[in-house]
């Protein structure tokens, strides 16, 4: 995934993956220092308009998900070529 994809499915601006499937966005919440470095890069927004960008794209559903409830089902994509666990990937603090 590019990173404009990236921004594009952050801001609601794509909500569906090519072939129709809904897209569901997983993040924790806005608040959390650990999202600054996501708030800063991807969003440029103000917590509270984040929040409702997610609520949009993830078709109005307000309920959190539990991300302990993830399983084999989703799938991790690459940012910009790197999985969150390789060196260089954009969303990293260092």
């Amino acid at each position: 995934m590019t990173v404009p994809d990236l921004i594009k499915i952050c801001k609601a601006q794509t909500n569906r993956w090519p072939d129709g499937k809904p897209v569901t966005f997983i993040m924790r919440a806005p608040a959390v220092p650990e999202m600054r470095l996501l708030l800063e890069k991807v969003y440029g927004l103000p917590e509270a308009q984040v929040k409702e960008l997610i609520v949009s794209a993830n078709h109005g559903r307000a309920n959190q998900v539990d991300v302990y409830a993830i399983n084999s089902s989703v799938e991790v994509l690459k940012l910009a070529g790197k999985l969150p666990l390789e060196p260089g990937y954009l969303l990293h603090g260092d």
